[in-house]
């Protein structure tokens, strides 16, 4: 066909970056057209899926008692919001609250502002803990991580509700709830044996000491970044890309500069 490795990708990367996901297990789903809509946080209007009677349970009872309407396809509906939508204005929707990592790798884009990214700072509770070995290591942890990890999730389950541990991380607004709570109990259980090291005393140093890992492990500095973005010879793919970092960096020097104000 005349099609190479890089085309299937660009093919690829076009149909995801358009599709709706529908169903559990979801499916991605094209819908001509209603792709066209851009994304907004505020969007003028939304997506629903209609499903005909054919589709959901119920219909057999309907005939018992009248004659139902005459089976339709299920489709999709692009409707305004409350304060409808003025000619000429976009037509946006809302492609869900998401974290940038998921707009950047699906939807090729960054959006600004957005209230739901986060810095991951700890994948799970087992990757907290082995960080903060790490910055004492000749302090004696009083078991393993796999216990300690159980005895922190057992506490954040039957104190607060939490059963979700993964992407524990800081979003612009403030550090992520559960991470909060996770690095309290750490630290509380582990305040005997910290107290003649250098462990960090608080959750926030403790987090801020992470948030500057993070950053160094970045190949470029955020002043570096800077520049490459306003230097006006990048293509767009490296433009997102950089907005992408910058955003992620940002957020973990927020956390560090409160934490030194604090301090």
């Amino acid at each position: 066909m005349g099609c190479g490795w890089e085309d299937v990708q660009w093919a690829m990367s076009v149909l995801h970056s358009r599709c709706f996901l529908v169903g559990s297990p979801p499916v991605h789903t094209s819908v001509p057209g209603v792709d066209m809509a851009n994304h907004s946080f505020e969007p003028s209007a939304a997506v629903r899926l209609v499903h005909s009677p054919e589709a959901v349970q119920g219909r057999d009872a309907v005939e018992e008692v009248c004659v139902p309407p005459p089976p339709e396809p299920s489709r999709f509906e692009l409707f305004a919001g409350e304060d409808g939508i003025r000619a000429g204005d976009e037509v946006t929707i809302s492609y869900g609250p998401w974290p940038n990592d998921v707009f950047y790798l699906f939807f090729g884009f960054v959006p600004r502002d957005n209230p739901f990214d986060v810095a991951v700072l700890f994948q799970d509770l087992q990757q907290m803990i082995v960080f903060y070995d790490t910055l004492d290591p000749d302090l004696s942890p009083y078991g393993s991580v796999e216990d300690r990890a159980e005895a922190i999730a057992a506490a954040l389950r039957t104190q607060h509700g939490i059963t979700d541990f993964t992407r524990l991380g800081i979003a612009p607004q403030g550090y992520d709830e559960r991470l909060l709570l996770a690095a309290q109990i750490l630290l509380s259980t582990q305040e005997s044996l910290s107290a003649a090291s250098s462990q960090p005393d608080t959750y926030s140093r403790f987090l801020a000491r992470r948030c500057q890992q993070l950053l160094a492990a970045f190949p470029t500095s955020l002043a570096e970044d800077v520049d490459l973005r306003n230097n006006g010879t990048n293509g767009s793919d490296l433009l997102i890309s950089l907005q992408y970092r910058l955003r992620k960096k940002a957020t973990l020097l927020a956390a560090i500069n409160v934490d030194k104000i604090a301090g």
